[in-house]
């Protein structure tokens, strides 16, 4: 009778047992169950769907969804101590995470429910802690001022949650780009710390999002670090950016830069250019220097085809051949630039004036450009000033020739045909049609039919279409 007894205990035993092990490998109360602790902590923020309890510990979720934030397939749940139901060990695979950089250049992150950050180190009903590892996973950059997702794939890596504060580090490695970032972000005081490290990064889709609207990127790489860190709407940039075979331009100044190498250093709105050089046309040009919020920028250049500039800004309208070299210094805003230097231009022509230099000084501000004009043309020399008001389009100018041609002169403003050489002034005035002045004498010469040791002439001619198109695309002139 005992031994009747006490294997009927055991039975008993085995099959409280099996009815305990099926009840707790039963997919019927784990669902229920992990939609309870999902709800007291995070309210209706989490979804899940298909969730399977893997004995002992682990969960298997098809589906996890955290409002717009984020969305998880295939999460793979293990529970460190099921009595606490803490730490939570997360396996993500293809996870989707999406952060948002506002148009003030905030990097914004979804409120975590559960969280009040008004209240003096926020309060939370989120006990438990998390620890996630992310493999093959998609973040997706939303940029709302230039208006464009960034999809980066394949990012692998770790993230934790502790006391309402994300750590994370996640890499990847796609189309020879190299990209790391890593930080924290505490959500109880909306206050964190984020680092971006590239190597051979697509210049034109990170600088938009790092890089002040100065520069317009259109090809090339970056390497190099940023750190942005910041509390509640208070975010600031640190970095340095070493471009390479960069395509672009800078502010409003219409030509491309090609070839492009440089070395940025950003220190909140402070960007400057320690180093760079790359080619305008055949030009070379070299550029150093602050860019924003205020510019002090030198820029130098040599074997400027001058055909080019005459194609870009000037339509071809003024027959201009050669080649230039100079320095310009560009300062105090963006909005009102001081422009100060000079260019010299050599071995060309314009107007069908050959010359063997022409060097224009100026020291503007615009809209107003001032230029100083010293040249020495086959047909002589001359010196003058010019003014151009990019706003109005007004334009004045001045030149003195001394021992001057003339035959050329009266071809170009239209004049009687003269013959000889003298003094010429030249001045005129542009509204809305050119007004031109032009008064001199000539030594031992002809003016139409009349001839004389000397003559004085004064001619005026008003609204004509002179072809001077100073202004029109003139190439500081802002879009």
């Amino acid at each position: 009778m005992k031994k009747v007894t006490k294997v009927l205990l055991i039975f008993t035993s085995i099959l409280i047992s099996l009815i305990f092990f099926v009840i707790i490998t039963s997919p019927f109360w784990v669902k229920p169950l992990i939609y309870y602790i999902l709800e007291k902590n995070f309210g209706n923020y989490i979804r899940a769907e298909d969730v399977r309890y893997i004995f002992p510990n682990k969960l298997q979720i098809s589906t996890l969804e955290i409002g717009d934030f984020a969305s998880f397939s295939n999460a793979s749940i293990s529970l460190q101590n099921l009595i606490k139901l803490s730490p939570v060990n997360i396996e993500l695979t293809k996870p989707k995470i999406t952060v948002i950089h506002n148009e003030k250049g905030e990097w914004i992150f979804p409120q975590i429910p559960g969280i009040d950050a008004s209240k003096p180190g926020g309060s939370s009903s989120i006990n438990v802690e998390i620890k996630a590892k992310i493999k093959d996973g998609i973040v997706i950059v939303r940029d709302l001022r230039i208006k464009k997702d960034i999809e980066i794939g394949k990012v692998n890596g770790d993230l934790s949650w502790k006391n309402q504060v994300i750590t994370y580090s996640v890499s990847t490695f796609i189309d020879n780009q190299q990209i790391k970032s890593y930080g924290n972000y505490d959500f109880s005081k909306e206050k964190g710390s984020l680092t971006f490290e590239f190597k051979n990064a697509l210049a034109n889709v990170w600088a938009p999002i790092f890089l002040s609207d100065i520069f317009q990127i259109e090809k090339g790489y970056f390497t190099g670090w940023i750190n942005t860190q910041g509390e509640k709407s208070f975010w600031s940039a640190t970095g340095e950016i070493n471009a390479s075979k960069v395509e672009g331009k800078i502010a409003s100044f219409s030509p491309k830069f090609a070839d492009v190498s440089t070395k940025v250093k950003i220190e909140g709105e402070n960007i400057t250019i320690l180093e760079g050089k790359g080619k305008l046309w055949e030009a070379d040009i070299k550029f150093l220097g602050k860019v924003s919020p205020t510019p002090n920028l030198s820029i130098s250049f040599g074997n400027l085809n001058l055909e080019k500039v005459d194609k870009e800004f000037f339509k071809n309208s003024i027959n201009l051949k050669g080649n230039a070299k100079g320095e310009i210094l560009i300062s105090d805003s963006w909005e009102e630039t001081v422009v100060k230097g000079y260019i010299v231009a050599e071995k060309g022509s314009i107007y069908n004036f050959v010359f063997d230099s022409i060097r224009v000084n100026t020291d503007s501000k615009l809209p107003l450009i001032s230029l100083e004009i010293l040249g020495n043309l086959d047909v002589g020399s001359l010196t003058g000033k010019a003014s151009l008001n990019l706003k109005s389009g007004f334009i004045t100018l001045k030149l003195d020739a001394n021992n001057i041609k003339v035959e050329k002169i009266a071809e170009v403003f239209n004049l009687p045909k003269m013959e000889g050489k003298g003094d010429v002034i030249i001045e005129a005035k542009k509204d809305k049609k050119w007004k031109i002045l032009v008064s001199g004498v000539i030594e031992n010469g002809r003016l139409g039919e009349y001839s004389a040791e000397n003559i004085k002439f004064n001619f005026e001619n008003e609204d004509i279409d002179f072809n001077l198109p100073l202004g029109d695309s003139f190439f500081f002139q802002r879009g």
